[in-house]
């Protein structure tokens, strides 16, 4: 990104965000306050540098009956098959960044906590529009 005099040139933040921050984003560089309702947060004060981190929070994903949820440096993932959903995978990003180790069998009671997260947000979401 780019931004005179509020972002650094040259300045590299790797937090994990989503394409939902760009919203808000775009509305607090054009000076409009975002509705609290709205999915996301505004990345302003971290790319300025205000602010040394994001606050922690899992990030989810639903497409059909794929889904995903990143919480710090796990991450399950589901993927469809034949139009069904299929069994969680369990990623730790920091050690298998290009999750080749599925861990669920090893790590269960991290998959099940994950788990319970992914259902704890979906829950909030409007059924599916397609599948």
């Amino acid at each position: 990104m780019q931004f005179p005099g509020k972002i650094t040139a040259g300045s590299v933040v790797d937090d994990p965000v989503t394409s939902l921050d760009l919203f808000p984003t775009a509305l607090a560089l054009a000076g409009v306050s975002a509705p609290p309702s709205l999915d996301g947060r505004d990345l302003l004060p971290r790319l300025s540098g205000e602010v040394p981190e994001l606050p922690r929070r899992p990030l989810y994903w639903r497409v059909g009956q794929q889904a995903a949820l990143r919480a710090g440096d796990w991450k399950i993932v589901r993927s469809a098959q034949r139009g069904e959903a299929g069994p969680w995978e369990l990623y730790h990003l920091k050690e298998d960044l290009e999750e080749k180790n599925d861990r669920a069998e090893s790590e269960p009671a991290i998959l099940e906590d994950l788990i319970g997260e992914w259902e704890r947000i979906d829950v909030e979401m409007i059924a599916p529009l397609f599948r």
